[in-house]
């Protein structure tokens, strides 16, 4: 069985293409890709993953992010991952 943190550490960059290190200390998950859109505009930073399950936007230490796959988050920590 693997840890929550495993999970985390391996699903966040095989989903989005993007590296542990460059999500923000908050991540908010939306389920319209149109938001992450917005904020990346608003901040005019690059969209991580959109040929990927899940696309992101990284600012002010703030990560944006679909969660068309349901990723659950709860305790700190992403859980579980289903359609």
């Amino acid at each position: 069985m693997k840890t929550k943190q495993e999970i985390v550490e391996n699903w966040l960059p095989r989903y989005t293409g993007t590296a542990l290190k460059d999500f923000g200390e908050y991540i908010i998950l939306v389920n319209f890709s149109g938001y992450v859109r917005a904020f990346a505009d608003m901040y005019h930073v690059p969209i991580n993953g959109e040929s990927r399950s899940m696309m992101c936007a990284t600012a002010d230490n703030i990560t944006i992010m679909t969660n068309s796959y349901k990723l659950v988050y709860s305790s700190g920590c992403f859980l579980s991952l289903y359609n």
